[in-house]
C-alpha cells in the first residue's frame, strides 16, 4: 500500500490531538497496548494516522502503517492484515526479519492457516523473542479505518483477535487504530488494554483549526485566478467554517469544488446559494448534492445514465479502473466517454486521464448508494443494478478477448517462471480491462439477480472460453480466483441444468488447480 497521495495535517492544525497521540505512543506500558481514535466519517482520522506515521517514520519508530480504503477491496481484506503486517515489520528491522523468517522457514505456509495461527506465528512468537532487543523506544504499528476492512461478516475474526489476542504482545508494540464507531467494532473495543479517544468535531479547537485550512486553501486559489487579496472576505470564510460543522472532509470537498470549477467567484456564490431547507442546509449530503447538480445536465437521459454507470464502477469496483479500461467494461465510446464525466468531478475524485479513479473519501460511496439520501435524485446509484453492469460488462470483455495462447508462448512444456520475459508480454496481452474482468467477473456476478442476458454471457464463457480463462489466471499468477469463481457461478447457475452439469464435468480442472485432487 502506498501513502504517496495521503494528505498530513495543515501545519498549526491538529496540534492538541497529535501531541496526545504522540505521546500515549511514546510511553509504553503494560497495561493498555492500542489507541483507538475513533470519529465520525470525514472528521480527519486518516489525515491524523498520516501525520503520526510520518512523525514516527522520522524517528525510525514505525513498525508498520496499513491503511485500508472501501474503493479498493482487494487491497483491503481482512485475511491479508496479519500477513501485511509482519512483511512490513520485516521490512522495518533487520531483527524482526529473521525471527519471522526461521518461524515460517521450511514449515509455515502464512496464505493458509486460520488468523490466530498466523497471528501465533507471524508475530506473537517472533516478536517475543525480539522484544529485549529494542530499549531505545516503541515500535509503532497504525491500522487506518478499520471500518474500510471488509465487512462485518468478513473482518469479524480480525476484529476479535485485535480485542482479544493483540494484549499479549509485548509491550513496547504500541498500536493507533482508527476507524468509525462501527457497531461491530465499538463493543469489543470495550477491553482493558485499548484505550479510546473520540475525534469530537465540535469542539472550539476544531473550528480554528478548520478556519485555519479553508483559509489555506481559499489562499492558493486566491493566488492562481489572482484574485483581490482580502477575497473572500471573513463573512464568507465564517459561513463556509460554520457549515463544515467541524468536518475536514466537508471543507476540502467544498473548497475543491469552488477550486476546480471554471470560475472561483462562481462557484462561491452557488454554494452560498445552495443552502436549501428541504436538503437540511449545508450538511455532507447537500455539499454532495451541490456538487454533483453543478456537474453536468440531469434532463438529459443519457447524461444520467452515463453517470451511474461511472461512478457506480468508481465506487463498486474491486479495484480502482482508469478511465480507459472503464470505457471498455462498460461500453461507452467517443462523445459518451468517461472522460468527460470524470472531469466534471475532479473535487470529489482522485483522477487523471489515462490513471486509476477512486472516490476522495468513503462517504461519498455511502451518499450514492443510500436509497433514504438521494433515492429520489437522478445520481442514485442502484448497487444491484450496478453489479449487473459490471458483471455483463466483464463477460464481453472475456468473450472479445479471450484466446488460445494469448501470450504466444513457444512451447508449453516450460514453466511460467521460466519464460523469458513473460512479464512483458502479460502487460501487452491483458490490457486493464481484460486483466480485471478475467479476476473480478464472479465477484459482480455473485451479487446479481439471474436473467437471461447474463446468463447467456456465462454460458459462453464455460462453453466456449473457459480453458482460455484459465490460462488468462496462469499468466496473471492469479489461479486461486478459480476455485471461488467456480463456486459462485455453480450456485447462480443452479437454476440452469445444463451450465450447472457442465461445470461439474470440468471441475477436475478446478481440483487440479487448488491442488485438491
Amino acid at each position: 500500500m502506498d501513502a504517496f497521495s495521503r494528505q498530513q495535517c495543515l501545519e498549526g492544525t491538529r496540534v492538541e490531538i497529535l501531541q496526545s497521540i504522540t505521546d500515549w505512543l511514546s510511553t509504553p506500558s503494560g497495561g493498555q497496548n492500542i489507541l483507538w481514535l475513533h470519529g465520525p466519517a470525514g472528521s480527519g482520522k486518516s489525515t491524523i494516522s498520516t501525520t503520526i506515521a510520518e512523525r514516527f517514520r522520522e524517528l525510525h519508530r514505525l513498525g508498520a502503517f496499513i491503511f485500508f480504503d472501501r474503493n479498493d477491496p482487494v487491497q483491503s481484506d481482512p485475511r491479508a492484515v496479519i500477513r501485511t503486517m509482519a512483511h512490513q515489520l520485516a521490512c522495518a528491522d533487520p531483527n524482526i526479519q529473521s525471527a519471522i523468517c526461521e518461524k515460517i522457514n521450511g514449515v509455515f505456509n502464512v496464505s493458509t492457516p486460520p488468523i490466530h495461527t498466523q497471528f501465533t506465528k507471524l508475530l506473537l512468537e517472533p516478536l517475543t523473542t525480539v522484544a529485549e532487543l529494542h530499549r531505545k523506544g516503541p515500535i509503532v504499528i497504525i491500522l487506518d479505518a478499520l471500518d474500510e476492512c471488509g465487512d462485518f461478516k468478513s473482518r469479524r475474526s480480525l476484529v476479535a483477535l485485535l480485542a482479544k489476542e493483540f494484549a499479549t504482545l509485548p509491550s513496547i508494540f504500541r498500536f493507533l487504530i482508527t476507524s468509525r464507531a462501527e457497531a461491530d467494532i465499538d463493543p469489543p473495543f470495550s477491553m482493558d488494554h485499548i484505550h479510546r479517544l473520540e475525534l469530537d468535531t465540535m469542539t472550539q479547537s476544531t473550528a480554528v483549526d478548520v478556519r485555519l485550512y479553508i483559509r489555506h486553501e481559499m489562499s492558493i486559489i486566491t493566488d492562481h485566478y489572482k484574485l483581490p487579496r482580502n477575497w473572500p472576505g471573513d463573512k464568507k470564510l465564517q459561513t463556509l467554517v460554520d457549515h463544515s460543522a467541524g468536518l475536514f472532509i466537508w471543507a476540502s470537498t467544498a473548497t475543491a469544488f469552488i477550486r476546480e470549477g471554471h470560475d472561483p467567484v462562481e462557484q462561491l456564490d452557488i454554494l452560498m446559494k445552495s443552502e436549501s431547507h428541504e436538503r437540511g442546509g449545508f450538511s455532507l449530503d447537500h455539499l454532495y448534492a451541490t456538487a454533483l447538480l453543478a456537474a453536468g445536465k440531469w434532463d438529459s437521459v443519457t447524461f444520467a445514465e452515463d453517470f451511474r454507470k461511472i461512478l457506480g464502477t468508481v465506487i463498486l469496483g474491486r479495484v480502482p479502473l482508469t478511465n480507459i479500461a472503464m470505457d471498455r467494461i462498460l461500453g461507452l465510446q467517443c462523445r459518451r466517454a468517461s472522460e468527460f464525466i470524470l472531469s466534471r468531478l475532479r473535487c470529489l475524485l482522485q483522477w487523471g486521464p489515462g490513471q486509476p479513479v477512486r472516490a476522495l473519501h468513503a462517504s461519498l460511496a455511502d451518499y450514492l448508494t443510500h436509497n433514504d439520501r438521494c433515492g429520489s435524485d437522478p445520481w442514485f446509484i442502484d448497487v444491484s443494478k450496478q453489479h449487473h453492469t459490471l458483471a455483463l460488462g466483464c463477460l464481453r470483455v472475456l468473450k472479445t478477448g479471450l484466446r488460445f495462447n494469448i501470450c504466444e508462448l513457444e512451447t508449453s512444456h516450460v514453466r511460467n517462471d521460466d519464460v523469458s520475459k513473460l512479464s512483458e508480454r502479460v502487460k501487452t496481452a491483458f490490457p486493464d480491462d481484460l486483466s480485471y474482468s478475467s479476476r473480478f467477473w464472479a465477484d459482480h456476478l455473485e451479487l446479481v439477480a439471474r436473467d437471461s442476458e447474463v446468463l447467456s454471457g456465462v454460458r459462453n464463457l464455460m462453453y466456449n472460453g473457459f480453458l482460455y480463462w484459465l490460462e488468462a489466471l496462469s499468466l496473471l499468477k492469479e489461479v486461486p480466483v478459480a476455485s471461488p469463481a467456480l463456486l459462485w457461478t455453480a450456485e447462480w447457475c443452479r437454476v440452469s441444468a445444463r451450465v450447472a452439469n457442465y461445470i461439474s464435468n470440468v471441475w477436475w480442472l478446478r481440483c487440479d488447480l487448488s491442488g485438491e485432487r
